[in-house]
């Protein structure tokens, strides 16, 4: 099996950890030895990751579209970006997973790099990092991760990592929870209808993303005003573009900046 720290042990368990789980499957497998997973588990892992290299230039293009069209194709085999028109049709469930999707991948590539000692014998897979050095002869020089390059990310991972990720002794089955989550969540937001939206001048996201020693860091999100269509009774909402979980409450409006 592939090499892991040493403060990572071999995990020990006889059974695949996702047997019996409504998430994961009815029958009892085996699990591989030292992994926490079957080999059916395994490969799913290897698949849905695929997946999410597919699916995200789709879910970049379903952010903002018209509001009869409604992205049909599935998820199997900055990213969510905002508007200042107002009457734009947006999607803020593929907003949301994009951003979800940004994350995850980063902190796997962090894990990547900071555990596997082999890692700078990974080149990145075709046509992400193709060498520029005349001696090379075509080959591809040390993986160095682009910035803000989710999709590159993704594909060298899947590329060259799923099974070290799969087989991680401690973190394998977690990290397959958190892919087939993903999935879901990108199979529901190429599932859902665009909603028209206002932009809200001036008017920023205050929701606390983090507390340092030098003050709590704001989001600063632009705020935008989401509009049910004619017949819809729900109500009115205001949220963040760059994270549509970021709700504002109606008693908070009173309080936005709405000047240009």
């Amino acid at each position: 099996m592939t090499a892991y720290p040493s403060f990572v042990p071999p995990a020990t368990v006889k059974w695949c950890t996702r047997s019996g789980l409504k998430h994961g499957h009815a029958i009892t497998l085996p699990a591989v030895p030292g992994t926490l997973l079957c080999s059916r588990c395994h490969n799913r892992f290897s698949m849905l990751l695929a997946g999410l290299v597919h699916s995200w230039p789709i879910l970049q293009q379903s952010v903002m579209r018209a509001s009869s069209r409604v992205y049909r194709e599935r998820v199997g085999g900055g990213d969510g970006g905002a508007s200042s028109d107002a009457g734009t049709f947006w999607n803020p469930a593929a907003t949301q997973v994009l951003r979800d999707i940004t994350e995850w991948a980063g902190s796997l590539v962090r894990a990547v790099h900071h555990d596997r000692s082999d890692v700078n014998r990974w080149a990145w897979p075709e046509p992400f990092l193709r060498s520029t050095d005349p001696t090379s002869s075509g080959r591809y020089t040390r993986p160095q991760l682009p910035a803000g390059d989710t999709l590159a990310a993704l594909a060298w991972l899947q590329r060259w990592h799923s099974r070290w990720l799969s087989y991680h002794p401690a973190d394998g089955a977690d990290w397959l929870d958190d892919l087939q989550r993903l999935s879901f969540g990108a199979n529901r937001a190429l599932e859902s209808r665009p909603v028209q939206r206002i932009t809200l001048p001036n008017a920023r996201c205050q929701r606390v993303i983090e507390e340092t020693d030098l003050g709590p860091i704001l989001c600063e999100g632009q705020l935008v005003a989401v509009v049910p269509p004619p017949g819809d009774d729900t109500d009115t909402v205001v949220l963040c573009t760059l994270n549509p979980s970021h709700l504002v409450h109606s008693s908070e409006w009173i309080h936005l900046d709405l000047t240009r």
